[in-house]
């Protein structure tokens, strides 16, 4: 997929930003510099990539998750085991509290 800047200012988070994941998945360094966004446009990220990057819904401090059956069965299984792995985690938390 190649990076358009429509296509990035789309996916971004219920703040207006990204998360650290999704930056990473464009393949810029964290923290971003200056001017990153500009850098970026017309790279090719991968399929995986892209998916990561859409996957905002994840993103730390998102209280709603909305995935519709086809965003599930599209996603890439590595985000899948990431959110299995913060649910877990938040509800040990939540049982020791």
């Amino acid at each position: 997929m190649i990076l358009t800047k429509k296509y990035i200012m789309e996916h971004r988070t219920s703040k207006g930003s990204w998360t650290r994941d999704q930056i990473v998945s464009l393949g810029v360094e964290w923290p971003p510099k200056t001017g990153w966004l500009d850098t970026i446009i017309g790279n090719e990220i991968s399929e995986s990539a892209a998916n990561r990057f859409e996957s905002a819904v994840f993103a730390k401090g998102n209280k709603t998750i909305r995935l519709s059956p086809e965003a599930l069965k599209k996603a890439d299984s590595d985000v899948l085991h990431n959110l299995i792995s913060r649910i877990s985690a938040e509800l040990m938390r939540r049982r020791s509290s």
